[in-house]
């Protein structure tokens, strides 16, 4: 069962490739959606959050790149969240499956445009 976050976070990552140019959402969406990854045990929550953020990283990198600390401790939180499921046996769904894939590829470009901040 969906939580109402799900819906509103399913709603926005599907919106963004249809919003074209971001120059109007703020760097303030990254921190909450960096911030919502660090408050979730929920691997439906962490993938959806990630999702989005990995929109905006595509469509949007000066967003991502101006968060960069928030959007490196966002991944990192995933990835405990990934850790987290499958050790406690909680990936073992279709559902939760596609889920922890959905996560794992929503990290590369995040992840791309965190590495390419950090390095020298």
């Amino acid at each position: 069962k969906d939580e109402p976050q799900h819906a509103v976070l399913r709603l926005f990552s599907h919106a963004l490739p249809e919003a074209g140019s971001l120059a109007h959402l703020s760097s303030t969406m990254v921190q909450r959606l960096s911030a919502l990854l660090s408050r979730t045990n929920s691997l439906r929550t962490c993938s959806l959050a990630l999702q989005s953020l990995s929109g905006i990283a595509e469509l949007g990198p000066a967003l991502v790149q101006s968060c960069v600390r928030e959007a490196a401790e966002g991944l990192l939180s995933a990835g405990r969240c990934l850790n987290s499921a499958q050790l406690n046996g909680k990936v073992t769904t279709v559902g939760s499956l596609r889920d922890a894939s959905m996560l794992m590829q929503a990290m590369l470009p995040v992840l791309a445009e965190v590495k390419a901040q950090l390095e020298p």
